[in-house]
């Protein structure tokens, strides 16, 4: 499992620059809207040269903070791989961050909230890269994957709006958790349900 995580990281291939920072606002608008509303918002790659379809809510919410030293630019979201022959579906949390300091970060554990407590999930985190250094200190960036099991998405997607949905990344020294809107989740789920539904009439994902 651990070989196959790691091969995923690979293939996932995040550019950070193309998201948008909606900020509180847009958090607030989000959680007072129905799926269907933001389901434009919820992105299909259909490469043909994939093997997979990917559906993702990257383009939903992002949140980014920062300071005159310290400065931490972070993202995570959904995604999902639809096996294009076998029909498989692959549910993933992919979390990124990019901040200042003199060390990477290391995620020894991920569990994400389900409906009878925490759920460990089995994950992959690719090594820290530095993106870049002055006199304040280097610039570092991190990826981590973690598979989630479809029923923690589904309960997760029925969670009252004034409840986001949790994961918990454990690092060396602490933890933190990232919270999604249960609107962003269940949108999520929609649109995979959608596409699988396309491809198994042999049609075409649409966008």
């Amino acid at each position: 499992m651990r070989a196959a995580l790691t091969l995923a990281m690979c293939l996932y291939a995040i550019a950070p620059a193309s998201a948008q920072d909606k900020g509180a606002d847009w958090w607030t608008r989000l959680n007072a809207s129905q799926p269907a509303d933001i389901q434009d918002l919820i992105g299909v790659e259909d490469d043909p040269m994939e093997t997979f379809v990917r559906v993702t809510s990257r383009a939903v919410y992002q949140e980014k903070t920062g300071g005159l030293i310290k400065a931490v630019r972070a993202d995570h979201f959904l995604s999902a791989t639809i096996d294009r022959k076998t029909g498989a579906i692959a549910y993933s949390f992919v979390f990124w961050a990019s901040y200042s300091g003199d060390r990477g970060v290391h995620i020894q554990r991920v569990n994400a909230e389900g409906p009878s407590g925490p759920v460990p999930l089995e994950h992959a985190q690719r090594p820290n890269e530095v993106d870049g250094c002055t006199r304040y200190g280097c610039v570092l960036s991190s990826e981590l994957l973690a598979i989630v099991p479809r029923d923690v998405l589904g309960w997760a997607a029925t969670k009252p709006t004034t409840s986001p949905w949790k994961v918990r990344l454990g690092f060396d020294a602490g933890n933190g958790d990232r919270e999604t809107s249960p609107v962003e989740v269940a949108a999520f789920l929609m649109k995979v349900d959608a596409v699988a539904a396309q491809m198994a009439k042999g049609e075409s994902p649409e966008p």
